[in-house]
C-alpha cells in the first residue's frame, strides 16, 4: 500500500514536468477523469492510503504530448532497447508484469497495439507508487530527470507480425483441392516440419487464425502452436509465443464483436 508522503512526492514531480495526474481506484479512473485537474491546492484531499494514480496521455503544458510505451513482459525490455535506442534518461517504471517507458513527442502520438507492446497515447497509464493487482508496487528504475525526453513514435520499431483476417473456417485437418490446409495459397504442406528464423511469426499468425476459425480455446490453441514450435529452427522463445497467442485471441474477438457477432 502506498503511503501518503510517497503519493505526495510523486505527484509534485508529475505536476513539475506539466503531466496531469489522475486518481485511480485500483487500475481505473473516474468517469470525470479527462475533465480532472490536480493542483496543489486540492491535492490533500485525493491523497489517501491506498490511492493509486495515473497519468493522462497527451499534450501537455509544455507544448508537447506524453506518451508512454507499455511492455507487457519483462524479458521483452532488453529486445525492445536492442531495436530502438532510448534518449538519455527516458524514465522507466517497471509494472506488475513488465515495463512502462515515458517519452514525449512535439506532435501527437498514435495508439498501436501489437503482440507484446503498446503505444499508450490517447488514454492514461498507471503511475508510481500505485499497487498492481498482484500487490507489486509500481516503482521507476530509471528516475524522473527534468523533462521528458522526446522520441518520435513513428520510428518505434517492433518486428512483430499485423495481424491478418482469419482465414475462412475449415473442418479438422481439411485441405483444398489443390492440398493446402485452410483454403488458401499459403504453403501449409511444409509448416508442420517446423520453419526457419524470419517466417515463424508469420506462419504462427496464419495458424493461429485457422485455430481460432474452428473455435479452438486460446488454452487450445496455445498448446498445439507449443508443439508446433518445438520443429521451428529455432523455436521462437515461449514467452513471445504466449505473447503473440494471447493478442491474436484478444484483437479477433473485438473484431468478432464489432461485428455483431457474439
Amino acid at each position: 500500500m502506498s503511503n501518503t508522503a510517497e503519493q505526495r512526492a510523486h505527484l509534485l514531480k508529475y505536476m513539475e514536468l506539466g503531466l496531469r495526474p489522475i486518481p485511480l481506484r485500483g487500475k481505473v479512473a473516474n468517469y470525470h477523469w479527462k475533465s480532472f485537474v490536480l493542483t496543489q491546492s486540492n491535492m490533500e484531499s485525493y491523497i489517501t492510503p491506498g490511492t493509486n494514480w495515473g497519468i493522462r496521455t497527451g499534450q501537455i503544458p509544455i507544448g508537447t504530448y506524453f506518451y508512454a510505451v507499455d511492455i507487457d513482459d519483462k524479458l521483452l525490455l532488453s529486445r525492445f532497447m536492442e531495436l530502438n535506442p532510448l534518449p538519455e534518461k527516458a524514465p522507466i517504471v517497471s509494472t506488475g508484469r513488465g515495463f512502462h517507458i515515458y517519452l514525449s513527442w512535439g506532435m501527437p502520438a498514435e495508439t498501436r497495439h501489437s503482440p507484446g507492446l503498446d503505444i499508450i497515447a490517447n488514454g492514461y497509464v498507471v503511475v508510481p507508487p500505485s499497487v498492481h493487482p498482484s500487490g507489486k508496487i509500481y516503482r521507476f528504475i530509471v528516475p524522473l530527470g527534468s523533462h521528458i525526453p522526446m522520441l518520435n513514435p513513428r520510428s518505434i520499431y517492433w518486428p512483430l507480425p499485423t495481424l491478418p483476417f482469419r482465414p475462412n473456417p475449415i473442418a479438422g485437418n481439411a485441405r483444398n483441392s489443390a492440398g493446402h490446409l485452410g483454403g488458401d495459397s499459403f504453403d501449409w504442406d511444409n509448416i508442420f516440419n517446423g520453419v526457419s528464423e524470419g517466417q515463424r511469426h508469420n506462419t504462427l499468425v496464419r495458424y493461429l487464425g485457422i485455430l481460432h476459425s474452428r473455435w479452438d480455446t486460446e488454452d487450445e490453441a496455445l498448446a498445439k502452436v507449443s508443439e508446433w514450435n518445438k520443429l521451428n529452427n529455432p523455436p521462437i522463445p515461449e514467452h513471445e509465443l504466449v505473447t503473440t497467442v494471447r493478442y491474436c485471441y484478444r484483437e479477433w474477438g473485438r473484431r468478432k464483436v464489432g461485428n455483431g457477432n457474439r
